[in-house]
Order: structure tokens, then C-alpha cells, then sequence
């Protein structure tokens, strides 16, 4: 690989790379259904009549808790939201974005550290990484936390390597934006926080015996300096936080630390993509090869970076409690360092090839670029399969679909479908009723004069929320909830069912029970737990109606229907 190409044809290479990561991010990005908890509570927090609501509601979890959210992403896609409307592509184009952004700053990154080779073969293994895309292509701030963090370590190297005032408030700027991105930030601040008191000292030495110049030490003083104040508001707001002993809402409710095993780092590379025994050995080894590389040819400031980025986090996450249990995602900023590293190690390789002996005599001059090419296809072809089950499993997903196909079945003419300005479905087909979809939150007069108007009224909206984030059509459902059947889809969002032309109440039992009967299956084991509890509730309300009429033969088989169907799902 010792013929390089020249300038301009490395323009071309990273052009390919960030077209084709493009295509990858921009597949199905709009295709797959909005995720459960995740791209809701998002989308909660955007739903907002202005940037202070947003700002107000982004510590707050959607179980009402204290959250570890940090609000420059949804300041950034506040302004994106209105022209969302209901796109699901819109929704995430941000998350997107960020996503080529980090490609892109992967390449830079790594030809800083190793060269332009190892840049480009980072950043194309970064870009087929199913982990990569899996947070691209949700609305969450996770590819905004990568790209800023590996900002902040190029910044922070090339500081190190030129002195310059701009790299030094580049690293600031970036290591800040990272901070107020996510709190998980903290794990790369602080492997960059010990890369540069590792190299502060060596240069306090060198001054120290006059081998280089004292004013050496003040860029470093200063850039942290820098951070420092740029996030002192944040953490003054981290340690008021309680970081242990949190209950409900999705938390283990126990202190949890990760146990640093084999097991744990192959379930780790089994959960960002690297799923194949054969490629999970190929990465390793490749990284073995650039970090024995990297020694040999005595780049220190570059594998010191690289060991303290890939083992401090999770030496850190071994050492404190935490409330939930680890997630690939906290480290995000991890996996691409590490396929520089594996970069590193392939380009050695081909080096070590191009000075054998007998190719060194007889190669002709564009072997060693036909080569690098030839390695990075090769290594396109070996993720082929982790990325064909990612898309797999994304289209897959279809909660909503469920619940979708009943309502197109059941809506008739006189009925309407209202949909929440936060609720995102496929286009319904529903047999002559009114399809609503709210472009604003109605008042409650206004629900009660569009209620009176049909027969029947479906409602998709987001339900079991704490207050400050509950939306007008949820609090015009709770203050009616006894007339309503409602069922869970997802974890946040909901449908209602009511049938105004009932006033009998066994008729309207009964009715409420046939929709029920058609929800509760469910190919979601929580879910269905759930639903079918509500069925249950159903079935022991008529059979108390019956009671209270003395027809005890249809109480007791309704009776005897609730308690089968609670015994015929267990709880999750």
C-alpha cells in the first residue's frame, strides 16, 4: 500500500465513502415504524408550544423521574419539527444527518491518528456497522454524541500535535457540545482528561530540563480551562441528580455494575452488529496487528489515545453503580475508534505485503491502490449479512400495524378516527368513517363539539404520561375514561374506543368486548399481558352486571371468562 493515491483521488474515495453511507442511512429511513418508548418520548418533548417548554421538559423522563438527557439535541430538532408533519423520515433526518457527519469525522479522525488509509477503511467499517445505523435512523441524540466526541478527540490530538489556539478551542467547544449533548459524554472527556495529563507531565518533564519551552504548558491549561466553564451549569445540574436507587418506569430499581468478562465483550460485538464468530476474529486481529504496528513505529500519542478511548469507559462503568443495566448505545463514540485501530491493522498488512521480497521487485505502480480497494470490498461483502438481518428485523417491527388492521376493520360511516399531532401511523383505510388527523392539540370544548357530532370515536393519541408532558387529547380521555375501552400499542401511546349510540350498559359491555377480543392477541409478550387484563376487567364487569340483575348463570360464565383469560398470559 506504499503507492498512495494522490489529493484529488482521495476526495473521490471519501465522496464514495459518504455516498454510501447515505444510502445506507437514507434506506427505509422512513419505512420502518416510530419506535416504542425511544422516538416517542422524543417526539413528547418536541410536541411543545415553544423552546423553553423544550428545555423544561427534556430532564423529564416518561415516567415522570428525574431523566440523564441533555437538551442540545432537541434544541436542534425543535427547529426541525415543523416541517415533520408526520413524516417519519423528517423525524429522524436529523439523527441522520449527524450520522454522515460522523463518518465523516471518523475518516478525519483517523487520518490524524494513523493515516489516510486507515482513515478510510475506519470510517467505511464505522458506516457499515449495523449499531451505527441502528441510531442513525432513530430520532435520538445518539449519533450527535459520536460525532461530537470523536470532534473532540481529533481537535484535542492535532492540539497536542501543533499547539495551535484553534485546536485548542476546537477541542473545547466540541468536548462542551458533546457534554450538553448526553452525560455519557463524561466517559470520553474522561479518557481525553488522562491522555492529556499523560502528555502534560512528559512535557512538564521536557521543560523541566529545558528540552522544550514552558509556554508549551499553557495551551493545554487553558483548553481545559475552557470546558471547564462551558459545563460547569451542567454539572452543577448533574450532581443535583440522583444517580442510584430509581424506580419503575423501565429501571432495575438495583444498583447494577458491569462485569468486565469474555462474555460481556462478546455480547458487546454481538449487539453493535459484529454478530459473526469470523468477524468478531477479524476485527480483533486486525486490531491487535495496528496496536503491535503502532508500537513498533513508536506512535505514542496515537495509541495512547486509542488504548485510554477503548478501555477507560468501560473500566469506569465496572467501577460505578448504576440504576439500569449497560447499553451499547452509552458508548457509541467506542466502536468507530476501534475500527480505526482495525484500519491501522490492515493497512500494516498491506504494507508488510508490498515490501515482501518478490512482490517489492515486480509489483507494477497501481498494485498498492488496487489492493486497498480490493481489502475495503472484501470487508463491505463480510457486514453484507449482519446489515441484511438489520433491515430484516426493522421492517419486522409492525406494533402498530396490529392495532391498525382492527380499526380498519371495525370503523364504519358516522364514525371518526382522530389522530394525536404526535401519534405517526400508516395511512388508514377505514371503510367511510372520518379520518382525522390533527395538525394542533384541540380544546376540550372543541373535542366535545367533534364527539357529539359521530357515533362512534376512535382515539390514537400518547396516554400514561406524567403532566408536564400529557397532551390535551389524554386529559379529555381521563376525564371520560369509564366510557372509553382503551388498550395499550407500544409503551407510551394508545387506543380508545367509544360508542356514543349505547346507552344500555349490558350493550355496551358487550360491544367494548368485541373490540377487546380482536386487540388482546399480540405478538409482544408485555403487551399482550396487558391487554388481556383489560379484556379480563371487561369480561368481570359484565359478569357483575349480570349479578346485580340475579342472572347468575351468565355471571358465573363471564366470571369464569375473566379468570381464564388472566391465566392465559403471564405476566412479563
Amino acid at each position: 500500500m506504499n503507492d498512495r493515491p494522490r489529493a484529488s483521488s482521495w476526495t473521490w474515495l471519501v465522496a464514495g465513502l459518504l455516498l454510501l453511507s447515505a444510502a445506507l442511512v437514507w434506506h427505509d429511513l422512513g419505512a420502518h415504524e416510530v419506535l416504542g418508548r425511544d422516538e416517542n418520548a422524543t417526539i413528547l418533548k418536541l410536541d411543545q408550544p415553544d423552546l423553553r417548554s423544550v428545555l423544561r421538559v427534556v430532564p423529564i423522563k416518561v415516567t415522570g423521574q428525574p431523566g440523564y438527557m441533555q437538551p442540545l439535541y432537541f434544541v436542534l430538532e425543535y427547529y426541525v419539527w415543523p416541517f415533520v408533519q408526520r413524516s417519519a423520515f423528517m423525524l429522524r433526518f436529523l439523527s441522520s444527518a449527524f450520522g454522515l457527519l460522523a463518518v465523516a469525522v471518523t475518516y478525519t479522525l483517523g487520518r490524524a491518528l494513523w493515516g489516510r488509509e486507515a482513515g478510510l477503511i475506519g470510517a467505511l467499517l464505522t458506516a457499515l456497522l449495523p449499531l451505527h445505523l441502528q441510531y442513525a435512523q432513530i430520532a435520538r441524540p445518539y449519533t450527535l454524541l459520536a460525532l461530537l466526541a470523536l470532534a473532540s478527540a481529533y481537535f484535542l490530538f492535532r492540539a497536542w500535535t501543533t499547539n495551535r489556539p484553534v485546536h485548542w478551542a476546537g477541542f473545547a467547544l466540541a468536548g462542551a457540545f458533546s457534554f450538553y449533548t448526553h452525560y455519557n459524554a463524561l466517559f470520553a472527556l474522561a479518557s481525553e482528561a488522562l491522555f492529556t495529563g499523560v502528555l502534560w507531565l512528559a512535557a512538564l518533564v521536557a521543560a523541566w530540563q529545558k528540552r522544550r519551552s514552558w509556554g508549551r504548558l499553557a495551551g493545554p491549561l487553558l483548553g481545559w480551562l475552557a470546558l471547564g466553564l462551558l459545563c460547569a451549569p451542567g454539572l452543577i445540574q448533574l450532581a443535583g441528580l440522583p444517580w442510584a436507587g430509581l424506580r419503575g418506569g423501565g429501571e432495575t430499581g438495583a444498583e447494577v455494575t458491569v462485569q468486565l468478562t469474555v462474555q460481556f465483550f462478546a455480547d458487546f460485538m454481538d449487539n453493535i452488529g459484529l454478530a459473526l464468530p469470523y468477524l468478531q476474529g477479524l476485527i480483533l486481529g486486525l486490531m491487535a496487528v495496528g496496536l503491535v504496528a503502532a508500537l513498533y513505529r513508536r506512535r505514542w500519542k496515537a495509541a495512547l489515545l486509542t488504548i485510554l478511548w477503548l478501555a477507560l469507559p468501560f473500566a469506569i462503568l465496572a467501577m460505578i453503580k448504576s440504576p439500569r443495566p449497560f447499553v451499547e448505545r452509552y458508548l457509541i463514540f467506542v466502536p468507530p475508534v476501534a475500527l480505526l485501530l482495525a484500519g491501522h491493522g490492515a493497512v500494516a498488512i498491506g504494507r508488510g505485503l508490498a515490501a515482501w521480497g518478490p512482490l517489492r521487485r515486480h509489483r507494477p505502480a497501481w498494485l498498492g491502490v488496487a489492493a486497498a480497494i480490493a481489502f475495503c470490498a472484501g470487508l463491505a461483502l463480510l457486514f453484507a449479512r449482519p446489515l441484511r438481518v438489520y433491515y430484516a428485523e426493522n421492517r419486522a417491527v409492525d406494533r402498530l400495524g396490529e392495532t391498525a388492521v382492527v380499526i380498519e376493520r371495525n370503523a364504519r360511516p358516522g364514525d371518526a378516527v382522530i389522530v394525536s399531532p404526535r401519534f405517526f401511523i400508516r395511512p388508514l383505510a377505514v371503510n367511510g368513517a372520518d379520518l382525522l388527523y390533527l395538525t394542533r392539540h384541540l380544546s376540550p370544548a372543541e373535542l366535545d363539539d367533534l364527539a357529539a357530532r359521530y357515533d362512534r370515536i376512535w382515539l390514537l393519541y400518547t396516554s400514561n404520561l406524567p403532566v408536564e408532558l400529557q397532551e390535551p387529547l389524554d386529559r379529555w380521555y381521563l376525564a371520560r375514561q369509564d366510557e372509553f375501552a382503551q388498550v395499550p400499542i407500544k409503551a407510551i401511546t394508545a387506543l380508545a374506543y367509544h360508542n356514543l349510540a349505547l346507552t344500555d350498559p349490558e350493550a355496551s359491555l358487550k360491544d367494548r368486548i368485541a373490540l377487546l377480543e380482536e386487540l388482546a392477541p399480540s405478538e409482544h409478550k408485555a403487551e399482550a399481558w396487558l391487554r388481556h387484563g383489560i379484556l379480563a376487567d371487561a369480561y368481570q364487569a359484565l359478569s357483575a352486571l349480570y349479578a346485580g340483575q340475579g342472572r347468575s348463570d351468565l355471571a358465573a360464565e363471564y366470571q369464569k371468562r375473566a379468570e381464564e383469560t388472566r391465566a392465559a398470559v403471564p405476566a412479563p
